[in-house]
This record gives C-alpha cells, sequence and structure tokens, in this order.
C-alpha cells in the first residue's frame, strides 16, 4: 500500500504545481462557463415550459372534443400549473392576450391581480430587454410593461426570452417590496391566446454557479487525490465498485461477469438462462419536471420492487439512468421467463410515492436466450411466433445484452409498458432496413431519387387539368423502382420527411418550367412528416424557394390513414396552410379509411382521390358502382372536386363520367414518367374516341 509519507517531495511539488494549474485554469475559464451554464438553464426553462405548453394542450383538445367544457379546461389548467414549483422560486404565470389589454390568468405571488389588465399592475413595469426566440441577441427595452412585451413577443416570434425586475417570495412566506433582477421565458399558446412565463432569479443563478464550480474543483481534486494516493487493489475492495451507488444494485461491471461465468454454468451443467433488458418509458419527463433528486427518490423505491419480482434464480443490475437488466438461471422454457417479464412490468406499475407525489411509471422488457442453439423448442416457436436460425458465430455476453437491447426497442415499437422476445429473423430484417436507409440516403444525396408524373385528366374535354409527382428510385440493378417498394423501409423514420422535402421541391421545380400550361401538381406526404411540430415553417421555406408557382395550383396529398391519430391537431395544421400559405388539400385513397365522412366534415380538403380498389371494379360489381356515385354526390355536397385513381381502360373512364366523376388517372391514361417524357406526352395527348360524345 502506498503511504503518504513514503511519496518523494517532487512528487508532492508535482502534485501542488498539478492543482494549482487546474485552480488557475478554472479561475479563467469562469465567465465562459458562466455563459454556457446561462445558455443550459435558458434551455431548461424553454424545455419546462414546452411541457407546461403540452400540458395546456392536452386540456385543449379535452375541451375540443366536448369532453369538458372550456371554463373547466381552463381552471383545471390554473390548478395544476400553480402547483408547479420547479427549483427555489421558479414559477409559471399565464398572460391572457385575447382582448385589446392583457390581463393576468394566474399570478404565482398575487392571486388578486388575476383578471386585472397589465396596465394597472405598476410593481411589473421594469422590463429591461427581450430576446425574441433564441437568437442570443438581446434588443433594449425602457422600463416597458411586461405584458405588454409578452404581447410583443407573442405576436413577433411566439416565443422569447425576457430580462425584468420582479417581487420575491421571502423565507418568512410574505412577499418583498423591492424589485430583483431575472430571467425569463415565454412562450404563446395560440388556440387560447395565453403567453405562458417561466422565470429564475439572477441571484440565485449567480449561487448555482459558484456551487456548480466549486463542485467541478472539488471533483477533480478528489480524482487526483484518488489516482495518486490509492492503490487498485483498495480500489477493489470497495462495495461500489461492482454495486450501484444510488440503488445498491449490482452495476453493469458486476453484470457483465455474472453473465460470463453463468453462460459456463449453462454450457457446463446444460442450464438454461434467459437475459432480460429493461427500460422505464418517458421517465426523463418525470426527471424534467420534479427535478434529479425526486428522480433519484423514485428510482430507490422502484430498484426494490424490481428486486422483489425476481426469482430466486435471478439476478438485477442497474446498467443506467432508467435502464436494468436481469439474468434469470435455470429456466425450463420460454414460458416461465415470460412470466417473469409480466412481473418485473407489474413491479414497475405499482404506486411508488415521493414527497406527497404519488408516480405510476411503465417500462418496456426485451429478453434473449442462451444457449440458443438447444433452448428454441418447437414448442416455444408454435405457441411464441418465433423464428430461429442457427448463428454463425459462437455467442459472447455483449452480444446476448445487445440482443436483449434489440428486443426492448422492439417492445417500444409495439407501444408501452409491453415485453419483446428476441427473435433471430427480426435481426436480419432490421439489418436488410438499415442497408435499405443507407442506400437511400445515398441516394437521395445523389438524386437518384425523382418525381415522376402521372397526369390527371377531364375525361370529358380531354384537358389535362394537373399532374401527381410520384417518387421513383433510378437504380443501376433495378431500373426505375415505385415507392411502393422502398418506402416501407423508412416508415417512422427521419429519412421520410427528407424524401417528402426532396420530392416536393423537385416537383416545383418542374411547375415553374409548366407554369404556361395552367396546370396543378399533387405531390405525397407521409404522416411523419404531416404530423412534425415544425410542418408548416418548414412548407413555407420551400415554397418560398420557388415564388412563381400559384399557391392554388399546389395539391398536398394525404392518405386517409394518416389522419386517424389526431384529427383535431391535423384540421387546424391544414386550415392554417390553406389560409396563410395558400396551398390545398387532398384526400387520398378515400374510402379505405374508418371515418371518411368525418374527414369531409372536419378537414378543409379541396379535393377527394377515390380508392382504385372501387373503381376497378365497377365493370362487374354492381355495388362498386354505388359506392362510387354516392361518393361522387357527397363530395360535391360538400364543394369538393372528385378525381378517380385506378383508371386503367376507357370503358372504365365511360362509367365514371356517366356517375358524375369526370376528373381521372390511371394506367388507361399515361404510365407515371419522368418531366422530360411528360412534356412530350402532353404535347401528343388526344381524347380516347370511347370517350368522344
Amino acid at each position: 500500500m502506498l503511504h503518504l509519507r513514503s511519496m518523494n517531495w517532487r512528487v508532492l511539488g508535482f502534485i501542488f504545481i498539478f492543482l494549482l494549474s487546474v485552480f488557475f485554469v478554472l479561475v479563467v475559464s469562469v465567465q465562459e462557463y458562466r455563459g454556457t451554464y446561462l445558455k443550459e438553464r435558458k434551455s431548461r426553462l424553454k424545455s419546462s415550459t414546452d411541457l407546461v405548453y403540452q400540458m395546456i394542450n392536452h386540456y385543449y383538445n379535452l375541451y375540443k372534443d366536448a369532453k369538458i367544457s372550456e371554463e373547466d379546461a381552463k381552471e383545471s389548467v390554473k390548478s395544476m400549473v400553480r402547483k408547479l414549483r420547479l427549483q427555489g422560486n421558479e414559477y409559471f404565470w399565464i398572460l391572457d392576450i385575447s382582448e385589446d389589454v392583457p390581463k393576468a390568468f394566474l399570478h404565482p405571488l398575487r392571486p388578486e391581480f388575476e383578471g386585472v389588465p397589465v396596465t394597472q399592475i405598476q410593481e411589473n413595469n421594469i422590463v429591461e430587454s427581450v430576446e425574441f426566440g433564441f437568437s442570443g441577441v438581446e434588443v433594449r427595452k425602457n422600463n416597458e410593461n411586461i405584458g405588454i412585451v409578452m404581447e410583443e413577443i407573442a405576436k413577433t416570434s411566439g416565443e422569447g426570452f425576457i430580462r425584468y425586475r420582479w417581487q420575491k417570495p421571502l423565507q418568512s412566506g410574505e412577499i418583498s417590496k423591492d424589485l430583483y433582477p431575472k430571467i425569463a421565458f415565454v412562450k404563446e399558446f395560440e388556440p387560447w391566446h395565453w403567453v405562458i412565463g417561466l422565470g429564475i432569479y439572477i441571484d440565485d443563478l449567480e449561487r448555482s454557479i459558484v456551487s456548480n464550480i466549486l463542485e467541478k474543483i472539488g471533483i477533480i481534486l478528489l480524482v487526483v487525490i484518488i489516482t495518486f494516493l490509492l492503490l487498485s487493489e483498495i480500489l477493489g475492495n470497495l462495495f461500489f465498485s461492482f454495486h450501484d451507488f444510488l440503488t445498491g444494485l449490482p452495476n453493469r461491471l458486476f453484470m457483465m461477469k455474472k453473465l460470463e461465468e453463468a453462460m459456463k454454468k449453462a454450457e457446463k451443467r446444460r442450464n438454461k438462462l434467459v437475459i432480460g433488458y429493461v427500460d422505464l418509458d418517458g421517465f426523463k419527463w418525470l426527471n424534467d419536471l420534479y427535478g434529479h433528486s425526486f428522480g433519484d427518490k423514485v428510482l430507490k423505491k422502484l430498484s426494490k420492487n424490481l428486486k422483489e419480482a425476481i426469482t430466486e434464480d435471478g439476478t438485477i443490475f442497474r446498467v443506467g439512468g432508467d435502464e436494468f437488466v436481469f439474468i434469470l438461471e435455470n429456466v425450463g422454457n420460454l414460458e416461465s421467463s415470460v412470466q417473469v417479464a409480466e412481473k418485473v412490468l407489474k413491479a414497475i406499475n405499482k404506486e411508488i410515492e415521493v414527497e406527497g407525489r404519488v408516480c405510476r411509471l411503465a417500462g418496456s422488457v426485451g429478453m434473449t436466450y442462451y444457449p440458443q442453439e438447444e433452448f428454441l423448442k418447437l414448442e416455444d416457436v408454435e405457441k411464441l411466433g418465433l423464428t430461429y436460425q442457427p448463428t454463425e458465430e459462437p455467442l459472447d455476453p455483449e452480444q446476448l445484452i445487445r440482443q436483449a437491447d434489440m428486443a426492448m426497442f422492439e417492445a417500444k415499437k409495439q407501444g408501452y409498458n409491453n415485453y419483446y422476445i428476441f427473435d433471430s429473423k427480426q435481426l436480419k430484417l432490421e439489418k436488410t432496413k438499415k442497408e435499405m436507409v443507407w442506400k437511400l440516403k445515398r441516394s437521395l444525396e445523389n438524386k437518384e431519387i425523382l418525381p415522376f408524373y402521372q397526369p390527371i385528366v377531364n375525361m370529358v374535354t380531354g384537358q389535362v387539368v394537373g399532374v401527381e409527382a410520384l417518387a421513383r428510385w433510378i437504380t443501376l440493378e433495378e431500373g426505375v423502382v415505385p415507392a411502393s417498394v422502398f418506402l416501407p423501409y423508412i416508415e417512422r423514420h427521419p429519412l421520410m420527411i427528407e424524401l417528402d422535402e426532396h420530392i416536393l421541391d423537385l416537383a416545383l421545380s418542374d411547375m415553374e418550367k409548366w407554369r404556361e400550361r395552367n396546370i396543378y401538381v399533387s405531390v405525397n406526404i407521409s404522416p411523419e412528416y404531416l404530423q412534425h411540430l415544425n410542418f408548416t415553417c418548414r412548407l413555407k421555406k420551400i415554397l418560398e424557394r420557388h415564388p412563381l408557382i400559384r399557391r392554388d395550383h399546389i395539391i398536398i396529398e394525404i392518405t386517409e390513414s394518416s389522419l386517424i391519430e389526431d384529427l383535431s391537431r391535423i384540421a387546424s395544421v391544414m386550415e392554417y396552410c390553406k389560409k396563410e400559405l395558400g396551398v390545398k388539400f387532398a384526400i387520398d385513397d378515400f374510402g379505405t379509411g374508418y371515418s371518411s365522412l368525418v374527414y369531409l366534415e372536419k378537414l378543409p380538403v379541396s379535393i377527394v382521390k377515390l380508392s382504385g380498389v372501387f373503381i376497378r371494379g365497377l365493370k362487374e360489381n354492381y355495388r362498386d358502382e354505388v359506392i362510387v356515385s354516392s361518393v361522387v354526390a357527397l363530395s360535391k355536397a360538400f364543394n369538393n372536386t372528385v378525381i378517380a385513381e385506378g383508371v386503367e381502360t376507357p370503358m372504365l373512364g365511360k362509367i365514371l363520367v356517366s356517375v358524375g366523376c369526370e376528373l381521372g388517372q390511371g394506367y388507361g391514361i399515361a404510365l407515371p414518367m419522368s418531366a422530360q417524357n411528360f412534356e412530350s406526352w402532353i404535347e401528343k395527348w388526344q381524347l380516347p374516341d370511347e370517350w368522344k360524345r
């Protein structure tokens, strides 16, 4: 063992100089650290405000869905927000800007001011500067009223930061007469014309900065002292080298050793073992809302519940912030491990009370097994719907953990509070999907995915009224690949949004060349793009790059199935795009979903595109003809234009005209074609003889 008295004076001198240098660097970096810390706290203010925004939006949706009255929704918001106190003296307040003079809807310190115009609340009239959005550029203000400034931010950028002076609650419970400097983030909730604010006092912030700097200095000193004064044999005997400090559970290092030993035992004694990976669903939200200290206390109690849920032949480990792993030995079959997974989920779901608050968590569990060559029996395959393919190389502990981790993510895809058993076939599918995503990303960068155009014509006059832009992948091996082949690989992937914007941008570029032809372009977008929080902003930027195109000649197509998730939000997004951006919307594959009539009533659509499923059966099936004629009549009653998809023969076109549908597209008119081929086609296009009267 190394003792301090045995150390050479030169070594001690080196340590002293090293520590002095570290201290000097920290002192020099204080100002830079202060700016970084301030930025982080501002980001946290924004994140916390966004969480409250989501809560308000939840009650607003309950009101819009007629589940509660508007008054009850607003009172529920006021009750919930009034209870929120994040750290120290951080409070939320809400301003109502629906009238000419803003009023305080919720005042954290003075409830008597609620409903009072801000011009009558004198103690707030000291605003020093404003930062619109998250730009970092401050605009000086000359002691303007805080309510007026918040209204200005809402109308200008929708969110931003303000520096101002505000009264402060004292430890005695009273409110100070003096005003203290404060910084706050404010954000507009447009549906109710509210502005939400959350602020922190500058002196509290400065104390936090000093505390954090001292903490960092202490950590560095501790690391240096441990490095020079303690031997590895001392550290090896410490309990917390193999156990989690917070929960007392075995940690990842212990787990890897335990798993390695369990695998050897399973091979030697022909025992079976199961590895489970557990991840808490939405735990970050709990930490963000109530703080890490609160989250740590929840984890302590949860760990006890998980330990009780694991059988005598099992061990539970904490391997990350909200991640756990369990190892089960001597398992008879997969069904018994499923019972353990269900017990683990029940343990996670148990109510946990911390600091007077009751929490109920959810989790996802992924499981794998060893040895896989013997463990997966035929009856397991039949009962659990799994597939087995022998692995090419011997499995090691890291591979088993990765398999369980992959299974856990698959459980999350199927919904919260679920479990999933690793499937070797799924592994190969995931690998194929990753390869395809990579190829498609490269193809997008190389502009190998292009819009092909299918004409939309008036089957009475023969006029070409528009085109639908369809994504096509140009490859050397397969030639032109239709979207139906490659789109499934990027469903719910960020690349889908890139593809949507890529096709829309290229289609609008082609439309600029064809603007004298007076035709419109219809472009499909995915559910991921439509439901993206910044959809309207991103769409606006693309439109601004093509100012020569008439906005009403741009049709955004949405498949009926993509509208089911959040109809009210999608309706408001579409309404904004229609009024502010001037684009039109079409429902694609109409009639194949569950709520077609509701969509006609609730959504601001201009065009209804009949699914080819009904069109193709017109000649043989009288019911399809009745459905088509009914949908045409109904759509016209809502002042919607009707387009028939799947017009594959001139006879189908003739039948469609007879039931009142004059616009159509399909292989019977033209196949999807490149922009160059479309220009040649439109010059030669003539109305088929069967359609001439």
